[in-house]
């Protein structure tokens, strides 16, 4: 034998053993899914002009109530107004907190008051009793009065059915 050619059977061309120069061995094709191949479901168009325009006009008249009442100066008498309170002024300032995150008032308005009203660290406390206050109110409140608002529009949405 040479040192050219190779041993019978082995091609010098080939890195597989047994095969020819630029021959491969088939591989075998994986049996076909038995699961149906699922179709996709068309877009969606989405909520309809008429509902996007109605939440607008709910979102601007919220926005402009909360302007107005800042203007009009209600929370700022109602600080006062707490402030006179005395004894009472703290947890008065909790239930002002709680219902003021109900009512989507900005938390810096009554964070920076109570700080005012109570120093830093009363304050502080205080406004963290009245945010976790008011989150506790709005979730039990949207879950007793929200649920059947928010089940018909998931119903109604293809994104949220399964």
């Amino acid at each position: 034998m040479s040192a050219t050619s190779a041993p019978a059977g082995i091609d010098s061309t080939s890195d597989v053993p047994g095969t020819a120069g630029g021959e491969t061995t088939p591989t075998p094709t994986p049996p076909p899914s038995s699961s149906p191949t699922p179709t996709p479901e068309p877009p969606s168009k989405g909520v309809g002009l008429g509902r996007r325009l109605l939440q607008l006009v709910v979102v601007a008249v919220v926005v402009a109530l909360a302007w107005a009442i800042g203007q009009a100066g209600v929370f700022d008498r109602a600080v006062e107004a707490v402030a006179k309170l005395g004894p009472w002024a703290l947890p008065a300032f909790i239930a002002l907190h709680v219902v003021s995150g109900v009512l989507f008032v900005p938390t810096a308005i009554p964070n920076v008051a109570g700080g005012l009203l109570f120093g830093v660290w009363e304050g502080l406390a205080a406004g963290l009793v009245g945010l976790g206050g008011g989150a506790t109110l709005a979730f039990i409140s949207g879950g007793r009065w929200g649920a059947t608002g928010c089940t018909g529009a998931s119903r109604a949405t293809p994104a949220f059915t399964a």
